[in-house]
């Protein structure tokens, strides 16, 4: 989510990873509260892996982005 907006160049920004700069999404909007839900196909990483943020069209000169990753754990019942 952008808590303070985007300034530089750019017109939109990205989300992704280095193989898979849009992995996330793309077009993503500058102002505060703009925000990514995705990806469409889910993808498992087993290890850290660095997220990048790509500017698209332009480069960053400020700005912030919050990143929060959010996850379920699916496991079997406790034997009764």
């Amino acid at each position: 989510m952008v808590t303070s907006t985007l300034t530089g160049t750019l017109s939109t920004w990205a989300i992704g990873v280095a193989d898979d700069p849009l992995r996330f999404g793309s077009g993503i909007f500058l102002g505060v509260n703009s925000w990514v839900n995705g990806p469409q196909a889910p993808l498992v990483y087993w290890s850290p892996t660095a997220l990048t943020l790509t500017a698209e069209g332009g480069v960053f000169s400020g700005g912030t982005v919050r990143l929060v990753a959010h996850y379920i754990e699916l496991s079997l019942p406790d034997l009764v």
